[in-house]
């Protein structure tokens, strides 16, 4: 493979440019049409560039003119009309702008002026400020954020490609070698979608991507790479993988860790260390996944300038503040290491306030903590809420069924979701309605899944879906933030300024973030991303917002985060933990859970059910035909990070492993099974043989997929780069997905596609079954019969006929719907055991509807009040607390070295 670097000047420089070109320099006055030459500015290797009048608008300009060489070199000229398609195709502030381009005679491009320098110069006088770098970094990711959006791939960002002007902005330069999509395009040319040889590597060595080198598929997070390197290079003054020969270059990049930037550049806070090192992870999906994301990130850490800035002594009162901070290290330094002087702990407090057998949803502290108004379905009863007050053993029922409580006002209004239903797994919906103790709800809205009062009480934000997605809202109707995924728990800051809530980008997870929102409509991310969130609070003095979480399938533990993205953990106990509410004390109210998620099958309409369940997630994923084999995924602990394929026989016979992953379909012969493994689908044999893995497109797949009639061909949900999902088509063995539906739509079932193979069964982002044209795109057509919110659980016999029943519903009331418009009912589902089941997941019905097969999602639950959280203080932190409260916030950057 050729490494062909490329290192052109940008458009415009304050820099005067030395050397010779063929192209003879173009003398003052000299016209191009409407454009005047004032003077040459730099030069490149394609040809010069040149400050010019543009004489029809009166406005300086920059254009770039081909050297004799570079018009002979058709690859030259080629990049030149591509770089300008490109560029014209984003409007950003941070995105160089193109005014023109010319292709015939001597060929040119025409951009706006930019004073100043690029990056590259910038670095040549030494490495820059954390602070500074952060800022260059940041607006290089908004501006990478645009050109993703565009369906664009830069593939050659560098310090000779980042701008700087007078005035700090930042602007991205040259495209010529980016890569772009059909749909990028204005035009019908897709010829122009990609401009790369097989076999020849364009960019420049030291920021190419580990993919870019080995030759696999890219798309955008290869530019997420690139900026990492940047940003290693403007704080260590050296590229991460630069050695003394091209090929250890390359093998550095595919192979090895870059060096490490506390050992390089002493001082770099370890936040922007670990943003680096996610940046410059070998496989795309574990780095940043957009640069939107990578955007917020580095603005939080830009947010804690306290925390990496030198202090300015500016008065006494600061200059005292870091003079006995730097004293202060010494003194609890010395006194940890020669007295060990112990923490003065204060063991947790744990109190119990529910004591029945049952499930418990959600909880709130009301009357300044003195109460708690909870929500729990007991001893197999209907879901309702309740009153306690914490200390007494007895709960008092409020009169509200099937409600769900949200949130509690100063003044003692409560915001509850009636007739909840939980949608996409683990997301509850209904109608917002406020009420107070002895009065009927009054409803607000529709379609809600969470909501929060503002601190005045007055109002609520919410969050609620929209299109395929979610957004939040406040006031109600205005929106402040939008996702493809889904939002939980928005919760308002103690001072009413800001609401923070958990991001969730993918629909049937509960992987996500926090964020927060100025209620300006500015967000920024202040967490990587957990495998499993869910539960938010903030702290009482709001410095802090408390969540539970894992990154592992460890149980969830309470961690903190500060809003410049500081992380820590609070607390770890036995069991699931879920945190509801902090009262203005720091009472904490958590939810203990034991969840299990159990498998069901019955073999015949007269026979009962059996348990079929592994061991303690066994979701089960596919039955064939006959009803005898169950697919199942163990996703639990017990299976740990890969989770697990099991086969098991519907008559209770022990289950057989078949490999690492997630299950998603049984093949028609029953000798190869698809699953999802390390990101990618593969087929795993179900008797002997090697496991095979499908092309890797760059796809995020969900965990429901299935085979056609002939075994040929697979149908599956996914999403590419940060696109809503889409139902796919793919050939086996080593066929490309092709889409078959618009944005918005998944499967349900891994029955989805008909017996002749010609249609799919999908539901789109209005919650409507649909039918669609497996050979086609974009063509499909709702069932009528079907209710909205109601998904497939498989077709009939006949093909003429589905199954469908609502999402998570118990019990579980199945239809039989005809395309022809008649519905009956088929069977309703009602678990032997009901107490603690909250929701029947993922139905599976034989064609000839003799055997079925689904999971039980079961919760059971207590609820806590626990004190004496955080009060645990080591001697830093006792005189961290005692310099804050002597010097009071101008001494914060001295502090922040504590």
């Amino acid at each position: 493979m050729e490494a062909r670097e490329r290192d052109d000047s940008p458009q415009a420089s304050s820099t005067k440019p030395s050397g010779d070109h063929d192209l003879p320099t173009l003398a003052s006055g000299t016209r191009f049409g409407r454009y005047e030459i004032v003077e040459l500015v730099g030069n490149g290797g394609m040809g010069h560039v040149y400050r010019a009048r543009d004489t029809r608008l009166g406005r300086l300009v920059a254009i770039k003119v081909l050297s004799s060489p570079a018009m002979a070199d058709g690859d030259a000229l080629q990049r030149l009309r591509h770089e300008a398609r490109a560029t014209s195709a984003i409007n950003h502030p941070n995105i160089v702008a193109v005014y023109d381009v010319e292709t015939d005679g001597t060929p040119y491009i025409v951009s706006e002026f930019l004073e100043g320098e690029t990056l590259r110069q910038r670095l040549t006088r030494g490495p820059l400020s954390v602070r500074k770098a952060l800022s260059i970094a940041a607006q290089t990711a908004d501006g990478l954020a645009a050109v993703h959006r565009k369906r664009i791939i830069h593939r050659d960002l560098k310090p000779d490609n980042i701008f700087i002007t007078s005035g700090g902005v930042v602007k991205i330069l040259d495209f010529g070698v980016a890569k772009l999509t059909p749909t990028s395009l204005a035009s019908d040319d897709a010829s122009a979608a990609s401009n790369t040889e097989p076999g020849v590597l364009l960019g420049t060595l030291g920021y190419l991507s580990p993919e870019r080198i080995s030759d696999a598929t890219v798309d955008h997070r290869t530019d997420i790479f690139s900026l990492g390197v940047v940003l290693y290079e403007m704080l260590a003054g050296a590229r991460p993988f630069d050695r003394t020969s091209a090929v250890s270059t390359l093998s550095a990049i595919l192979t090895e860790d870059p060096p490490d930037l506390a050992q390089v550049r002493p001082g770099v806070p370890r936040a922007v260390s670990r943003l680096i090192r996610d940046c410059l992870e070998k496989k795309p999906e574990d780095r940043f996944q957009s640069a939107a994301d990578l955007s917020l990130s580095l603005k939080a850490l830009l947010d804690d300038s306290a925390s990496f800035a030198r202090p300015r002594i500016r008065d006494f009162k600061r200059a005292l503040g870091w003079w006995i901070s730097a004293a202060a290290i010494v003194v609890t330094t010395s006194a940890a290491l020669a007295f060990a002087v112990p923490s003065s702990a204060v063991d947790p407090l744990f109190r119990r306030v529910t004591f029945g057998r049952g499930t418990i949803s959600s909880a709130r502290f009301a009357d300044g903590g003195a109460r708690v108004i909870y929500n729990g379905a007991f001893s197999g009863q209907p879901d309702q809420i309740f009153s306690t007050v914490p200390g007494t053993p007895e709960s008092r029922p409020l009169g509200i069924a099937g409600a769900e409580v949200l949130a509690v006002s100063p003044s003692g209004q409560v915001a509850v979701l009636l007739n909840r239903h939980l949608v996409r797994g683990y997301v509850p919906t209904g109608t917002l309605a406020v009420t107070q103790e002895g009065q009927t709800p009054r409803e607000l809205a529709h379609g809600v899944n969470w909501a929060d009062w503002s601190r005045d009480g007055q109002a609520l934000a919410v969050a609620r879906e929209d299109s395929g997605g979610a957004r939040l809202e406040f006031p109600i109707d205005t929106v402040l933030f939008r996702t493809s995924g889904w939002i939980s728990e928005p919760r308002f800051a103690p001072d009413g300024a800001a609401i923070a809530f958990i991001v969730h980008p993918v629909n049937n997870s509960d992987a996500g973030y926090i964020a927060v929102n100025d209620l300006h409509g500015h967000t920024r991310q202040l967490t990587h991303q957990w495998q499993t969130i869910q539960g938010l609070a903030w702290s009482p003095t709001g410095h802090e917002i408390w969540f539970t979480a894992t990154d592992g399938f460890t149980t969830k533990a309470l961690h903190g985060v500060s809003l410049a993205g500081a992380d820590r953990l609070v607390l770890r106990a036995p069991g699931r933990l879920s945190l509801l509410d902090i009262d203005r004390n720091g009472q904490i109210l958590l939810r203990r859970d034991d969840v299990r998620i159990e498998s069901y099958a019955s073999t015949a309409p007269s026979r009962a059910e059996r348990d079929i369940s592994w061991l303690d997630w066994s979701l089960a994923r596919d039955l064939s035909d006959e009803g005898r084999w169950c697919l199942i995924t163990e996703a639990g602990e017990a299976a740990a990070e890969s989770f697990s394929v099991y086969l098991r026989s519907t008559d209770g016979s022990p289950a057989i492993r078949l490999g690492a992953g997630s299950a998603m379909a049984l093949a028609p012969n029953g000798q190869q099974v698809l699953a999802i493994g390390a990101a990618q689908l593969v087929l795993l044999p179900v008797g002997p043989g090697a496991v095979r893995t499908l092309p890797r497109v760059g796809m995020t797949y969900l965990p429901v997929a299935g085979y056609f009639p002939d075994g040929k061909q697979i149908v599956f949900t996914g999403s590419l780069r940060e696109e809503p999902t889409r139902v796919f088509v793919q050939s086996l063995p080593d066929g490309m997905p092709r889409p078959i539906t618009p944005p918005g739509f998944r499967l349900t079932s891994p029955r989805s596609v008909s017996p002749d193979g010609k249609s799919v069964a999908a539901v789109g982002p209005d919650r409507r079954l649909q039918i669609c044209d497996a050979g086609a795109t974009s063509t499909c057509q709702v069932v009528a019969a079907a209710a909205p919110g109601e998904v497939a659980t498989g077709w009939d016999q006949s093909g003429q006929g589905l199954f469908v029943l609502r999402e998570s519903e118990i019990p579980a009331r199945v239809f039989h719907v005809r395309l022809d418009g008649h519905r009956e009912m088929w069977k309703t589902i009602v678990p032997a055991d009901p107490v603690g089941a909250v929701a029947l997941h993922r139905l599976v019905i034989t064609p000839d509807a003799h055997a079925y097969a689904y999971s039980l999602e079961r919760q059971l639950s207590e609820l806590y009040v626990v004190s004496g959280v955080g009060r645990t203080r080591s001697l830093s932190d006792r005189v961290r607390d005692w310099l804050s409260r002597l010097l009071g916030r101008g001494s914060s950057a001295g502090l922040a070295l504590l």
